[in-house]
C-alpha cells in the first residue's frame, strides 16, 4: 500500500483532479491497491481462479460506475492505470513470484500470473466508492472548448498535396501528420 504512494503517475493524477484533495485521492488509491494485493496473495495461496475474480470484480466496477458522478468514473479508471507504473509493478511482481516459489507445487508459477491485473481493479473500486461517499460540492472538470473555424484548407491540402497554409490571423491551430 505505501509503495503506491510513491508512484509518480499517481502524484500527477492527484494534481489534475481539482474536486478531490490530493491526499484523499492518493490514500484512496493506495488502500485499493493494498486490499487487492492481499486478495491477489490469497488467490495464489488458495488456488482461486483468476478469471472468476476478474469477472466478478469488473461486474461490480461496471455496476458501481452507473451510480457514481461522471467526474469520478474517468478518475477511477485512470487510477487503475497509474498503479501499473515503475514503482508499484516490480514490488507486486517480486512479492508474487516469491510467494509462488514458497508454495512450490506444479501450479504455483501459473497462480502468480494476474497479480497486477487484480491490483489494478482495487483503485478503480476504491475511487468509485469515494465518488459515492465523498461530497464534491459541485466541483469537477470543466470542458475545454476549442474554437472551430474554417478548416477547408486542411481538406484541400490533404487531397491535392498543395502547400496552402492556414490563415495566420485566426486563433486555431491544426497539426497534420502523414
Amino acid at each position: 500500500m505505501l509503495i503506491t504512494i510513491a508512484e509518480p503517475d499517481l502524484q500527477v493524477l492527484a494534481g489534475q483532479v481539482p474536486s478531490i484533495p490530493n491526499n484523499v485521492l492518493i490514500w484512496t488509491v493506495a488502500v485499493g491497491v493494498g486490499l487487492f494485493f492481499v486478495l491477489a496473495m490469497l488467490r495464489t495461496l488458495f488456488k482461486i481462479r483468476l478469471s472468476l475474480l476478474l469477472i466478478v470484480f469488473y461486474a461490480v466496477v461496471f455496476i458501481l460506475s452507473a451510480f457514481v458522478p461522471n467526474e469520478f468514473v474517468s478518475v477511477a479508471f485512470d487510477s487503475g492505470g497509474v498503479t501499473t507504473g515503475p514503482v508499484t509493478v516490480p514490488f507486486i511482481m517480486a512479492l508474487g513470484v516469491g510467494l509462488a516459489s514458497i508454495r512450490g507445487d506444479s501450479g504455483a508459477q501459473e497462480d502468480s500470473f494476474g497479480l497486477v491485473a487484480l491490483c489494478s481493479i482495487g483503485p478503480v473500486l476504491a475511487v468509485l466508492l469515494l465518488g459515492i461517499f465523498y461530497p464534491t460540492n459541485g466541483a469537477g472538470y470543466t470542458a475545454v472548448t476549442v474554437p472551430y473555424g474554417d478548416n477547408t484548407w486542411l481538406v484541400t491540402a490533404w487531397e491535392d498535396n498543395s502547400s496552402r497554409t492556414p490563415n495566420t490571423d485566426s486563433k486555431e491551430s491544426v497539426f497534420c501528420f502523414r
